[in-house]
């Protein structure tokens, strides 16, 4: 896969509000923080892992299964398992860098308690297109060129191994069965969760800026052996 670009864009004070709608999936977007530090999605671009996560959704797999069994149980062919990680994309319209530190995952209605993330990211500030000047909109390069922002993708780390395990609960995942040496299927009931995403961040004058998001995550055994016939679920 190909790491999402680092795209610059001008902006203008007409599509503020329609952009930091974006990503929201039904979670509070931060309010006025979101002006100024936008969250415009999540990405899977340029991440090597099985897991598939888009804008506002993301499709996880919660077991290792079985692809392959040798008749001595020596040869076993597991599918690839990862854990699920998302590029946060964001905009930041001011004229000051912010540094993103923190990041909370919470999944409301699973049991699972709220899991704190650090992270060390800048988002560059706008720059003005005739002379590199920091600034915040076209009025402070004075009409001699525009206010540009780009789009930064931070990498974070959405559900690990433990996670996958707690989610599934008491499903069993695809296992091999000591009499026939074959594999069974597992047991695992797919669940849909609400997954929200909270970002934090300050610029140079100290200001923090808190910035909410959004996904449905699927949660299932799938089958990403490369032959597709394991044990897996759909």
């Amino acid at each position: 896969m190909r790491w999402f670009p680092h795209t610059t864009m001008v902006v203008g004070a007409g599509l503020l509000l329609g952009l930091t709608s974006c990503g929201s999936a039904g979670f509070d977007n931060g309010g006025t923080d979101a002006l100024t530090m936008q969250f415009l999605g999540f990405s899977d671009e340029g991440i090597d892992q099985q897991d598939s996560v888009g804008t506002t959704f993301a499709d996880v797999d919660v077991c290792a299964s079985l692809c392959s069994v040798g008749g001595d149980l020596i040869d076993i062919e597991f599918e690839q398992f990862t854990t699920t990680s998302a590029n946060a994309v964001f905009m930041n319209m001011g004229a000051s860098p912010i540094l993103l530190d923190t990041y909370t995952v919470a999944i409301p209605g699973s049991g699972l308690p709220t899991r704190t993330g650090g992270i060390s990211a800048i988002l560059p500030g706008g720059q003005c297109s005739n002379s590199g000047a920091q600034c915040g909109d076209n009025s402070a390069c004075f009409g001699l060129g525009q206010c540009e922002h780009v789009e930064t993708p931070v990498q974070v780390l959405l559900f690990d191994f433990i996670v996958k395990a707690l989610v599934r609960g008491n499903g069993e995942c695809p296992a091999i069965d000591p009499l026939t040496n074959q594999v069974t299927q597992g047991t695992v009931l797919p669940q849909t969760f609400q997954t929200n995403v909270t970002f934090s961040g300050s610029d140079a004058s100290g200001e923090r800026f808190t910035v909410k998001a959004g996904m449905v995550a699927s949660f299932f055994d799938a089958n990403n052996c490369e032959n597709n016939s394991g044990g897996g679920g759909a």
